[in-house]
């Protein structure tokens, strides 16, 4: 009788996690569901968590992380057609704070926090010469935030060069380069949510089971990740709201990073933020030789077909260069940022140690 319950059980999660897709798979032929995708993913991926919850004995991990995934809403940025009506909880947060510190400390604390959990971490010896230059990268970051007289932002730089030339030899993990490069373009307000994303992924990464990884549940949960939390990071796929400042941080040591290409790869770590930290935990938990990382790429390969698709259907449609073009021009950047990422991050077993 038990197992009945739980062989029907298993079929209602599979078709619900069917109908799931579809929508996903649907939101681009819809403008209206464009303009507010940010509010259909947020629904789409807390209906696949609770899915998990009731067939999961990790309860109390997975209403954290439900938890965690609605604190994200706090970073939603309205489209220019929203406006005046949509009520713009990042721009709230953003004037509440203007003429206030307390958020720079709130984001110096939130990203202390992380960098302590992630560098007390079991087997971190294997990590302990990069460790230090990446508690140097955190503390100028930090100095930086809060106007600090010197070139803290020198330091910043020679400390994320050496953490290259550790990954090159194997001997750092790659959020040690990654998460102060990620917190330094987005700004202090917005490291916020790059704290808040990496720790969803921590909590993620505690629950699943890594025998059982390759499923179609998983595999969505993880796209559907990759894709929601580029709203939860400000941001539209809209070529006027990219914030372009995030090439122009520390004006006054242009002399250290003048260069148009460095810039340009500052904007796209700033937009593409969320891309780069799924392929990292996919890394991370991918343990079946890639098995798990490629097919997320491939639901994500489909999805550029589907929003492709669309463009081509809705090709006379009035709102084709406003809404649906630039969606599918975001979406092709997005995809080509965390390809590069794929190759760029190797997957070494001192990588997956840190983690552990």
């Amino acid at each position: 009788m038990i197992n009945s319950e739980r062989y029907q059980m298993h079929h209602v999660q599979t078709y619900i996690t069917i109908i799931i897709i579809i929508a996903y798979f649907l939101i681009p032929y819809s403008n209206s569901f464009i303009i507010e995708e940010r509010y259909c993913l947020y629904f789409l991926l807390q209906t696949l968590l609770v899915l998990k919850l009731f067939s999961s004995s990790n309860i109390i991990k997975y209403i954290l992380l439900m938890c965690l995934v609605y604190l994200t809403r706090l970073f939603f940025l309205c489209r220019e057609e929203n406006q005046p009506q949509c009520q713009d909880q990042f721009g709230l947060l953003v004037k509440l704070n203007d003429n206030d510190q307390s958020i720079i400390y709130l984001a110096i604390v939130c990203s202390g926090i992380f960098s302590i959990g992630l560098l007390t971490r079991r087997n971190y010896y294997n990590f302990r010469s990069s460790g230090i230059i990446y508690i140097i990268s955190i503390l100028s970051i930090f100095l930086y935030w809060i106007k600090f007289p010197y070139s803290t932002l020198l330091v910043f730089y020679i400390s994320i060069l050496l953490q290259i030339c550790c990954l090159g030899i194997s001997r750092t993990h790659s959020l040690f380069i990654l998460y102060p490069l990620l917190i330094f373009v987005t700004g202090y307000k917005l490291s916020l949510s790059i704290t808040l994303q990496a720790s969803i992924y921590f909590v993620l990464s505690q629950i699943l089971d890594r025998k059982q990884i390759i499923s179609l549940q998983n595999i969505l949960l993880l796209s559907l990740m990759g894709e929601y939390f580029f709203y939860s990071t400000a941001h539209q796929p809209v070529l006027s709201q990219i914030r372009w400042q995030a090439a122009f941080h520390g004006q006054s040591s242009s002399d250290i990073i003048d260069s148009f290409f460095i810039r340009g790869i500052f904007v796209l770590l700033e937009t593409f933020s969320n891309q780069i930290l799924n392929v990292i935990f996919l890394k991370y938990l991918d343990n079946n030789k890639h098995q798990l990382l490629t097919n997320v790429l491939c639901l994500d390969c489909w999805k550029i077909l589907m929003t492709s698709t669309s463009v081509f259907i809705l090709r006379r449609h009035l709102m084709l260069w406003k809404i649906f073009c630039p969606r599918f021009l975001f979406q092709c950047v997005a995809f080509i940022v965390k390809y590069i990422v794929v190759i760029l991050i190797p997957r070494t077993l001192d990588n997956k140690k840190l983690l552990e």
